[in-house]
């Protein structure tokens, strides 16, 4: 099984997506991965809350599969997820 990561989002500017004026962003909030044919996304141990509460406080999540066109709250920032052709 080959997990790879696509995106890193943050407040750090080493993330790939970085939003540094979110103040209730982590430095390191959460990942999205593609792996076995779907996306993924993982809090990474983050103070804060993704859209809805994948793990306890400073706890890693387990993976939760997204759909595109779903919304994403990381901080207090929203995305929404779309697919390039």
């Amino acid at each position: 099984m080959k997990i790879k990561k696509v995106m890193k989002i943050g407040r750090d500017a080493t993330n790939d997506l970085c939003v540094q004026d979110d103040l209730q962003m982590s430095n390191y909030h959460a990942v999205i991965v593609y792996e076995n044919g779907g996306y993924y996304m993982r809090d990474e141990k983050s103070t804060n809350q993704i859209w809805r509460r994948l793990s306890n406080e400073g706890v890693q999540s387990v993976p939760y599969e997204l759909d595109i066109g779903d919304t994403i709250k990381v901080g207090s920032s929203t995305f929404t997820l779309e697919m390039n052709e």
